[in-house]
């Protein structure tokens, strides 16, 4: 007699909500797997499993309903079951919805979006704004998206961002659309020691562009503030060693005016407080090297056909490196002068 030996975890509600779904083909390969409901045994076969046979009707919900009807409810046949027959692999649950996929992946392709990018910073925007080409700003809007990416008090920073900045900002000096206040911000915040090859190529730059326009230009050449700022800053930034050239050029700079003598009686003060570091350390003869370069540079300016002024504010320069010089080397102050002669008193005073 013919066993029926339905899963256990056959649920006929969850058929006849499902098996309308499904395709004649599918609904007859269902239906060997379960075992049809005339109770054909196929134990007995080879394996191999069977042409499906042709279903001419279309799978509507009465024949769902009956499907559902003619199956028992979670009930274990009696008849023990081979021990060479496999048990079944899936509940019919299980093989429902795994068709339902199948079918699903084969006629849908599923599109995956892509992750949302976050959100930009403020810095970000910033930054973006301060690298564009042209950057659409002006001087005191750039200013402030400077203090935003750097603060306030922000010195000597090697940021490799600020660099690409300050020279995006600097490519419009002297044209249309320049920030001479934010490009010279940006130079002086950076450190010159780190970025003294881009500080000297921006002064030898700017130094030919000027002398260019004096020559071919009858027009007398005006500077904005920040521009001689700018100047000023890349001028005390570089040794006067191994950038003596460039140096001694911006004193020809005439739109400059008076500003250079500035430059030339803040030297001495300064290279003062550069090289306190090495004369505490013990390193005399690296101060002495120092103040020598920058003694040369004073006398290259201070040359017979130059301008006056430039030439006195030099020559005093270099006189006042050299007591520095003497100072350092530990010869000391100049001794005081003498006291003043008996004959030269007051002659009240003589054998008083």
């Amino acid at each position: 007699m013919p066993v029926f030996r339905p899963h256990p975890a056959f649920r006929p509600h969850v058929v006849a909500a499902q098996a309308k779904d499904l395709t004649t083909a599918e609904l007859a390969a269902l239906l060997w797997r379960i075992g049809d409901t005339k109770g054909e045994d196929r134990a007995g076969d080879d394996g191999g499993e069977p042409a499906v046979p042709a279903i001419t009707w279309p799978v509507a919900d009465d024949l769902a309903d009956a499907l559902a009807a003619s199956l028992p409810l979670d009930e274990v046949a009696a008849t023990e079951v081979a021990e060479d027959e496999p048990p079944a692999a899936m509940s019919l649950e299980e093989m429902v919805a795994a068709l339902t996929a199948a079918r699903l992946a084969e006629d849908e392709t599923v599109v995956v979006d892509p992750p949302t990018p976050p959100e930009p910073t403020e810095r970000e925007l910033a930054l973006a704004a301060l690298l564009a080409a042209p950057p659409t700003l002006d001087d005191a809007h750039a200013l402030d998206l400077l203090y935003l990416c750097w603060p306030r008090h922000t010195a000597a920073t090697a940021d490799s961002d600020l660099l690409a900045v300050a020279n995006n900002l600097a490519r419009f000096f002297g044209r249309p659309g320049k920030m001479p206040m934010a490009t010279a911000l940006a130079w002086r915040t950076l450190d010159p020691i780190a970025f003294e090859a881009d500080f000297a190529a921006l002064l030898g730059a700017i130094v030919g562009a000027i002398d260019d326009w004096q020559e071919r230009e009858s027009e007398f050449l005006i500077l904005d503030f920040g521009e001689i700022d700018l100047i000023e800053v890349l001028f005390e930034a570089l040794h006067p060693g191994r950038h003596q050239d460039v140096l001694a050029a911006v004193m020809s700079i005439k739109a400059l005016s008076n500003r250079r003598q500035g430059l030339l009686r803040r030297m001495p003060a300064r290279l003062r407080r550069a090289v306190e570091p090495l004369v505490e350390a013990g390193q005399r003869e690296a101060a002495l090297v120092e103040l020598a370069h920058a003694e040369a540079l004073m006398h290259r300016i201070a040359e017979p056909l130059g301008f006056a002024p430039i030439i006195e504010a030099a020559a005093r320069a270099a006189q006042d490196l050299d007591k520095l010089m003497r100072q350092v080397a530990g010869d000391g102050a100049p001794p005081p002068p003498a006291p003043p002669l008996a004959g030269s008193l007051p002659l009240g005073r003589i054998g008083g």
